[in-house]
């Protein structure tokens, strides 16, 4: 489960840094561009290519499929490209990239034309916005601060998700008719995610401060793994990386062998690869369920607002989860004293409530990994709803229920 802002007393906490904090909301206005951006054009790309090009359902898919693979890809061959840039540059160069992307898809009619912008230049722009900005988080925090920054930066992302899906309603409300700019409602909204993009790029060329000196590559989350004198490289590696976005697998010899995989990885990897089928239903999200919904219940249903509970419900559902773990792990008796102000105090409540719903301390008590258990499995359940009952609350239920297997795990 995501590590959110929330102190051992269930109080929230922010990153008090005087140098950190305005380049830490910097970053979180990035991100929060940065995934505008994403979602709009992936939630409605399959929707896009059949309705502009008249692709049918299994070539929209193995294309959206494709192009999410190939961000993965790119990712891995621009490591050393990223390396050489920085974090800034990096950043820089992928929004414009990923901008002049969506521009052409917004306004292209030819299929190939769209194929080719799908499979090269989108994917290698994403590739240095999504990743980097995740190493933006480490590099412009504290090491005390960083849990907490990324929790913070997790927010920003399901904020920008939570706006997505009404904005999409209100471009598909009109139909055709109330296209602007002569482009109908898809193209229009990939259009507004290029925008995104050229603000993200202005951004972070006037106000994104990355220090190069002392930027010791950042923890993204490795877990125990950051912990392990094992995986940390020697000194004359992290001098020599300063200011860089990679970390090469140190063995016990402290000799860098770059193909090493260490046995906490490699245990990783096989507890991602058991999350696939998981994870797979929610690319449905993006991939089928839009059309789904649109085909079962008309063209006014609202396939957006539905996707925005996703968000909604792990904006609010994941620090209280969050809040709970803390308090059962550090049986701190909070903040009962008169400096604690009245946001606190409402926050407490809120988390004293959210603490009297059944189970909700029994899940709190349980380890990481039987936490993720519980919560693949209530996931799991989710597809039933859709599966036995094929109307609008089925479909809402859907959501609902696999968001809150995903705010356990």
């Amino acid at each position: 489960m995501p590590a959110l802002p929330t102190a051992g007393d269930g109080r929230l906490r922010v990153v008090n840094s005087s140098r950190s904090q305005p380049q830490l909301q910097t970053v979180l206005l990035l991100k929060v561009l940065q995934a505008f951006g994403y979602y709009g054009v992936s939630i409605t790309l399959t929707s896009f290519l059949t309705r502009e090009f008249d692709l049918n359902d299994a070539q929209a898919g193995m294309l959206y499929g494709l192009y999410g693979m190939l961000i993965s890809v790119a990712s891995l061959l621009t490591g050393p490209l990223i390396d050489r840039l920085g974090i800034r540059v990096s950043v820089v160069v992928g929004a414009c990239v990923v901008a002049a992307s969506r521009v052409v898809l917004a306004l292209t009619t030819s299929p190939r034309l769209c194929v080719a912008v799908l499979v090269t230049t989108l994917p290698i722009g994403e590739s240095m916005g999504i990743p980097v900005l995740s190493l933006a988080v480490g590099a412009v925090s504290a090491p005390q601060d960083r849990q907490w920054a990324y929790g913070l930066f997790y927010t920003a992302m399901n904020v920008a998700v939570l706006a997505v899906g009404p904005t999409i309603d209100f471009l598909r409300a009109g139909g055709e008719a109330s296209s602007v700019l002569g482009l109908p409602p898809y193209r229009l909204l990939i259009m507004l995610s290029a925008a995104c993009g050229v603000v993200s790029a202005l951004v972070a060329v006037t106000v994104l401060d990355i220090p190069q000196a002392g930027n010791a590559l950042p923890e993204v989350g490795w877990g125990a793994a950051a912990e392990d004198p094992e995986l940390q490289p020697p000194a004359e590696v992290s001098k020599a990386a300063s200011g860089t976005v990679r970390r090469e697998v140190v063995s016990a010899d402290k000799r860098v062998l770059p193909w090493t995989i260490s046995p906490k990885v490699l245990r990783y990897l096989v507890l991602v690869g058991c999350l696939v089928g998981v994870r797979m239903m929610f690319r449905h999200l993006d991939a089928t369920f839009p059309k789904y919904v649109v085909r079962l219940f008309g063209e006014a249903a609202p396939f957006g607002l539905l996707y925005s509970i996703n968000p909604a419900i792990i904006i609010v559902l994941v620090p209280l989860m969050s809040a709970q773990c803390e308090q059962h792990q550090s049986l701190s008796g909070g903040c009962n004293t008169a400096g604690c102000g009245p946001l606190h105090r409402l926050w407490r409540a809120l988390v004293a409530a959210f603490a009297a719903i059944p189970g909700v301390r029994w899940l709190a008590a349980l380890g990481p990994l039987d936490s993720m258990a519980v919560g693949t499995a209530i996931s799991t359940l989710a597809a039933l709803f859709p599966c036995l009952f094929p109307s609008m609350w089925a479909a809402g239920m859907f959501v609902v229920t696999l968001s809150i297997g995903e705010a356990l795990w």
